[in-house]
């Protein structure tokens, strides 16, 4: 039996010995191309197709959604406007402290108390909203959980219960209130929460300062 044992462990031995030789004998593989600098021009920017000068879009470390359990992540390079415990980004219209109810992680508005609004000020931008209404629902049409996110303070992203709610097109959740509906009615039974994504891209003007948004055209993606 032990000279079995010696027999196997000589040939694993000598099965290692040959398979190392074979494969330090096998050329170095070329590294693959990073890009190029004889492909042809993409109309309408400076780059080429493929383009090894163009710069790389920056790493981040993405985003995790939220459950009923505990809240999501954000992505690594996003700008947090409320993580749970407070409002020192926000102000009231008119400069106060934000005074909206603040408890277990959430923000309330508060009866007539007014909007909030964000201390910093944004132009390009994508914008990740979380937001809840009140279960079980009360009111209907307009009145049933009726809040909303103003851009520039001028238009404004609807938010409402729109769960088996009939109202007005231009005034479902999600849509450009008065001026354009959402593409479909999304909006579930009783779910612990609604999220909701802006992209917002406005046009630069000639001397590259920021044109007003109700002057020069820009896109929102909801």
């Amino acid at each position: 039996m032990s000279t079995s044992r010696v027999f196997v462990s000589t040939a694993g031995l000598i099965a290692l010995s040959l398979a190392s030789s074979v494969f330090a004998q096998q050329p170095t593989p070329p590294k693959a191309p990073t890009g190029y600098t004889d492909t042809p021009k993409i109309p309408g920017n400076k780059w080429r197709v493929h383009d090894d000068a163009r710069p790389r879009p920056p790493v981040i470390t993405p985003g995790t959604f939220s459950s009923s359990d505990k809240p999501g992540k954000p992505p690594s390079d996003a700008t947090v406007l409320f993580d749970g415990t407070n409002l020192n980004a926000w102000k009231m219209a008119k400069g106060e402290p934000a005074n909206w109810k603040l408890e277990n992680g959430y923000v309330e508005t508060i009866g007539r108390s007014g909007d909030i609004i964000t201390k910093e000020e944004f132009g390009n931008c994508q914008l990740h909203i979380e937001w809840r209404t009140p279960d079980p629902p009360r009111g209907d049409s307009q009145g049933r959980g009726n809040s909303g996110v103003f851009l520039f303070g001028l238009y404004e992203i609807q938010v409402l219960d729109s769960y088996n709610n009939v109202s007005y097109a231009d005034g479902q959740a999600s849509g450009l209130y008065g001026q354009m509906p959402p593409l479909v009615n999304a909006s579930l039974r009783r779910v612990s929460g609604r999220s909701t994504t802006l992209c917002l891209r406005r046009r630069r003007s000639k001397t590259a300062a920021w044109t007003r948004p109700d002057s020069s055209p820009f896109s929102i993606t909801a």
